[in-house]
C-alpha cells in the first residue's frame, strides 16, 4: 500500500506574506518479495527518494545476487539483512554511477533480507532483480589409492559468489604439487591450502588472474590432505580441476670423497738383526783385511749412538760425534761402495782426500769397534757406520792405510 508524505521546504518572504511551497515525495512500503528465485520488481523514484523492497532467504542458499539495472537517472543500491537500510548502515553497497549495480552476498543468512534503492537523481523504468541458489554440497572424493592418486581431475561449474571444494591425500616424499584450473566459460578463482578449507582471506596459493586458467605449484608439499576451492567471481560452466604431484627423486649416492690426511711416517728403526750385524761387521773386516787391518769387533754402544743419528734422516756429519763415521744412502751394502773409493787413493802420497775419506776410515787400522744403525727414511733407506776410536787422523795415513798386498806385515 502506498501512502503519500509532504515535506515542507524552508519559509521564504514575498511580498511581506510568508509562503510555503509544498514539494510532494512518494514513500513505497516495503515490497514482499516471493521465497522462490528469481524476483523482480519495477522501480522508479524521485531524486532523494527510496523504494524498499524485501525478498526471504531459504537456509541452505549459496549465494544471493542482487542487480539494479536499465531505465533513465541514476539509483544507488543498498542491500541489508534484517532491517532496511540506510544511507549510513547496510550490508553491500556498489556506489556507481547510474542505474546498473550488483550486490552478490554469498552464503547469506536465513531470512529476511532488505533491498533499498535511494534516488541520487530522478530515475524512471529501473528493475530490481533478485537471485538466488542452494549451495552445493562439498564433493570431496576418496583418498587416492597408494601410488595411483595423480592426477586428480574433476570438471566443477558454479554460480556467481559460490565455492566448489575438493581435496587430494597428498604422501610423504612428495616433490611437488600442481593444481590447474584450465578451460569453460565465465570466471572463477583457483585456491590451494593445507589441512583446512581455503577462503578468500586464508590460503597457501592464489593466482589471482582475471580468466579461468590459474595455476598453483607446491614445492616440496606437505603429506596429509590439500583443499582446493574455486570460487565464482562471476557465474562459470564446464571448467577443469586438475591435481598432480610427483614423488622425489631419491637422493643420489654420493661416497664422500676420503680425504687422507698426509702420513708422516716417522722414521722406522730396524734394531741391526744379528744376520745384519754379522753381514755389515764381516763385510767390513774382509775388505780391510786386504789392507792389513785387524778385524773389528761389534759394539752396542756404538751402534746406538749410529742408530739414533740415522734415525734423524739428516745426511750429513755428525759434528758432535767423538768416532769415525761413514753414511750411505740406498745402497744394499754401503761398505762395498765406500770400498770403491780406493782407486782414487795414492798410497804414494798418503794423506786425507774428501773423494777417499770413506775408504780410508773403512781400513783405519787403528779402529778396532764398529756399531751401525739403518733407518727407511723418505728418501731412502739411510745408513750410518762409526768407528772406534776414529780414523783419518792427519799425520797418521802411511801407517793406519797400507796398499793392498798379499803378505802383511
Amino acid at each position: 500500500m502506498q501512502r503519500k508524505t509532504v515535506n515542507l521546504p524552508p519559509i521564504r518572504a514575498f511580498g511581506g506574506l510568508a509562503l510555503q511551497c509544498a514539494a510532494i515525495a512518494l514513500l513505497l512500503s516495503p515490497v514482499q518479495g516471493q521465497a522462490t528465485s528469481p524476483f523482480m520488481q519495477a522501480v522508479s523514484g524521485a531524486a532523494n527518494s527510496w523504494q524498499q523492497l524485501s525478498v526471504d532467504i531459504p537456509a541452505g542458499t549459496g549465494s544471493l545476487s542482487v542487480v539494479l539495472a536499465g531505465g533513465m537517472g541514476d539509483g544507488d543500491l543498498y542491500v541489508r539483512f534484517g532491517e532496511q537500510p540506510t544511507a549510513t548502515s547496510f550490508d553491500c553497497r556498489p556506489f556507481l554511477e547510474g542505474s546498473n549495480e550488483t550486490c552478490t552476498i554469498a552464503n547469506p543468512q536465513a531470512g529476511a533480507w532488505k533491498i533499498g534503492v535511494n534516488a541520487f537523481t530522478d530515475y524512471t523504468g529501473a528493475n530490481v532483480t533478485a537471485t538466488w541458489a542452494p549451495a552445493k554440497a562439498t564433493a570431496t572424493p576418496p583418498a587416492p589409492a597408494q601410488g595411483q592418486g595423480s592426477p586428480f581431475t574433476r570438471t566443477v561449474s558454479g554460480a556467481v559468489g559460490t565455492w566448489e571444494r575438493s581435496s587430494v591425500e597428498i604422501p610423504a616424499d612428495t616433490a611437488s604439487l600442481s593444481v590447474v584450473l584450465s578451460g569453460g566459460m565465465g570466471d572463477a578463482d583457483l585456491y590451494v591450502r593445507f589441512g583446512e578449507q581455503p577462503s578468500e582471506a586464508l590460503f597457501d596459493c592464489r593466482p589471482f588472474l582475471d580468466s579461468l586458467d590459474e595455476t598453483c605449484t607446491i614445492a616440496n608439499p606437505r603429506a596429509g590432505v590439500w583443499h582446493l576451492g574455486v570460487n565464482a567471481f562471476t557465474d562459470y560452466t564446464a571448467v577443469t580441476l586438475t591435481a598432480t604431484w610427483t614423488a622425489a627423486a631419491p637422493p643420489p649416492v654420493t661416497t664422500p670423497p676420503v680425504t687422507t690426511p698426509p702420513v708422516t711416517t716417522p722414521p722406522v728403526t730396524t734394531p741391526p738383526a744379528t744376520d745384519w750385524q754379522t753381514q755389515v761387521l764381516s763385510k767390513h773386516n774382509e775388505l780391510r783385511a786386504k789392507h792389513c787391518a785387524p778385524a773389528m769387533t761389534w759394539d752396542e754402544e756404538v751402534a746406538k749412538t749410529a742408530q739414533a743419528w740415522s734415525d734423524t734422516c739428516v745426511f750429513e756429519h755428525d759434528a758432535n760425534n767423538p768416532n769415525g763415521e761413514n753414511m750411505a744412502r740406498g745402497s744394499e751394502q754401503p761398505a762395498d761402495m765406500w770400498y770403491s773409493e780406493v782407486a782414487d787413493y795414492n798410497f804414494a802420497a798418503p794423506g786425507f782426500s774428501s773423494k777417499t775419506g770413506h775408504f780410508t776410515q773403512l781400513v783405519w787400522r787403528a779402529s778396532t769397534k764398529l756399531g751401525c744403525g739403518r733407518t727407511m727414511c723418505p728418501q731412502g733407506v739411510t745408513y750410518v757406520c762409526r768407528y772406534a776410536p776414529g780414523g783419518n787422523v792427519t799425520g797418521q795415513y802411511e801407517q793406519n792405510v797400507l796398499p793392498s798386498t798379499t803378505t802383511c806385515p
